[in-house]
């Protein structure tokens, strides 16, 4: 059992709010009577597992224990609080614990002195301070204060409006969601104002401000991505606005200064002199490099990190070839407008200055809905860069109706035993040119591509536990990590390091390699699968409901333990972007996203 401090005594006014009622349950609301203002010791209080609390510090709530808005002008804030699990709790009274919200008993040490309450009954009149009084001007002053007050009050109304305009901005929080896991029926208050230390929710800290708390109310189970940037045109939810702002710690501090010597001495590298064709879909959001040392180019890898540069968010209106720029100087982001063409000749950066090799392709089988795997002679090859479980990708280009070149990477993974042969996973769009164009090709065709590329860097001798999070497609690089290591520890006579993988679709026809996937869970007790479906056909066992979040991974995945565990994901961008808040937020360090 815990003791919380506060005082209780709760209101049935009108106009306060159910943030400002604290959640305060019917039970605790008819003790008004035992716990009034002049009552110093903790409050029993019914509180349920992981719901937050909003704790009254200032004493002069209406609704003790908890917040209701009284100390609006004060100093003083309401200390959110979460519960670890449903239970009675007994919280501070008397506002001098050292452990708030718990009473640790410090209201037993304390004088005997009258309550606010108190004082103010005897007449309604509170007794002047000494400062109060210092402060009164005199009988003769009083016209002459009257009067310029008079003069001066429109001006100050038009300098505090103005004042206002300009301070009240939101604090930007953080640049990218928030992924929370809300409950459905329950309700959250969103903080506005950005300078809540307990994001993404309100604490209190907009005292004083123009900003209130949003209360929303969810309608499923599921993660939220709440806006952390607090610009959002759908509140509290995430829109991408934080890929437009520029890189400040909060809208009031400025960094002019800093930004224009950035320019000055940071250029970005040409990745290449030319345009990259990308399929991209309508409504999906990508996230372009713009510094030009991804390795992932046109898109963003993170190398842009300790720089300047910050990737663009842009999003697809339809599904088409996107022309992304290449060289990284045009005026039209992210879009080639022809600016390659009047820069001298470098050295590509992105792509590796190799030949395209022509490889046989042996077999063509179809696997589902749209998703055919190719098998192909490894040639010269050296095999040992596709098994080193790093999710090593080669490049494969295709020409248009219209003649333009498009390149795509594909990760293949080699069969435990196979040693001339290495196979592709390939998921086929109707506007797909470099998927359309291995969907046609026939045993004895001639494939020619560039690699491999090596992908993941860790210490196979370090990890002992791997978790792999996979999305639609996403799935290909997983199996060169799960067949590569089935590999290692067979020839090291060694057990299958604990590999977990989630693997995400919307239904259940559009899982790749099924069949697969459980034949390796039966038969390797190192292996362990779970399917996510958003959209499933019906309620089974066999697999999980709704879309990757906080919850799953926590459940389904393997805790973080510093080099010891490895987290990797692939999948569409969007998918990525939040695998990627989920893993910091879980504390995950060691980790790759592949593509």
């Amino acid at each position: 059992m815990s003791f919380l401090c506060g005082c209780f005594k709760p209101t049935t006014d009108e106009g306060v709010t159910n943030m400002e009622r604290g959640n305060v349950s019917d039970a605790v609301a008819e003790k008004k009577e035992k716990y009034s203002s002049d009552f110093r010791g903790p409050i029993p209080t019914e509180v349920k597992a992981k719901e937050n609390y909003f704790y009254c510090t200032c004493g002069k709530s209406r609704t003790p224990p908890f917040c209701d808005g009284s100390h609006m002008g004060t100093e003083f804030s309401p200390l959110m609080w979460e519960a670890v699990k449903t239970e009675t709790v007994y919280m501070c009274n008397c506002k001098q614990s050292k452990s708030k919200p718990l009473c640790d008993g410090t209201h037993a040490k304390l004088p005997d002195v009258e309550t606010l309450e108190k004082k103010n009954a005897r007449g309604n009149q509170p007794e002047k301070t000494e400062v109060q009084e210092k402060d009164q001007p005199i009988a003769e002053d009083k016209t002459k204060a009257k009067v310029m007050a008079e003069k001066t009050k429109d001006v100050k109304k038009v300098e505090t409006v103005e004042v206002a305009k300009e301070a009240e901005k939101p604090v930007i929080a953080k640049k990218g969601p928030f992924p929370v896991d809300v409950k459905a029926g329950e309700t959250y208050y969103y903080c506005t104002c950005g300078k809540s230390k307990s994001q993404p929710m309100c604490d209190g800290s907009h005292s004083g401000t123009s900003f209130k708390p949003m209360a929303w109310t969810a309608s499923e189970d599921t993660t939220a991505y709440m806006c952390g940037c607090k610009h959002t045109k759908n509140q509290p939810m995430c829109d991408g606005s934080h890929a437009a702002l520029p890189d400040v710690e909060t809208m009031d501090v400025k960094k002019v200064e800093t930004v224009e010597v950035a320019k000055e001495a940071e250029k970005p590298v040409i990745a290449k002199k030319g345009p990259f064709p990308v399929d991209v879909k309508a409504g999906e959001t990508y996230y372009y490099c713009t510094c030009g040392k991804s390795k992932s180019q046109p898109m963003c890898d993170g190398s842009h990190s300790g720089t300047s540069f910050k990737p663009m968010a842009w999003t697809a209106s339809e599904d088409t070839t996107a022309y992304m720029c290449g060289c990284k100087h045009t005026k039209n982001q992210p879009m080639c407008d022809g600016s390659h063409a009047a820069l001298p000749d470098v050295e590509s950066f992105a792509q590796p200055v190799e030949d395209y090799k022509p490889y046989v392709v042996t077999a063509v089988e179809t696997v589902a809905a749209s998703v055919v795997k190719l098998t192909l002679e490894c040639g010269s090859l050296d095999l040992g860069a596709l098994l080193d479980g790093r999710g090593s990708h080669f490049y494969i280009k295709a020409n248009a109706s219209d003649g333009k070149e498009h390149v795509r990477p594909y990760t293949p993974f080699v069969y435990p035993g196979v040693t001339d042969k290495f196979v592709f996973v390939v998921k086929v769009y109707p506007n797909g040119v470099v998927g359309t164009k291995l969907a046609s090709l026939v045993p004895g065709d001639m494939l020619e591509m560039m690699g491999p590329t090596v992908g993941a860097k860790y210490n196979m001798e370090k990890v002992t536990r791997f978790g792999l999070v996979a999305g639609g497609s996403g799935i290909t690089p997983m199996f060169n990590v799960i067949y590569a290591h089935i590999k290692w520890a067979e020839e090291a006579n060694k057990p299958l390091p604990a590999i977990s993988l989630i693997y995400c679709n919307r239904k259940e026809e559009d899982i790749i390699m099924k069949a697969e996937l459980d034949a390796l869970s039966a038969e390797h007790p190192g292996f362990k699968v779970t399917y996510a479906l958003s959209q499933p056909a019906q309620d089974s066992g066999f697999w999980l409901k709704g879309r990757v979040s906080k919850e799953m991974m926590r459940e389904h995945l393997p805790s973080p333990d510093g080099e010891q565990t490895f987290l990797c994901w692939c999948g569409p961008p969007g998918f990525n972007d939040i695998v990627e808040c989920l893993a910091k937020d879980l504390g995950y360090e060691n980790t790759y996203q592949f593509g």
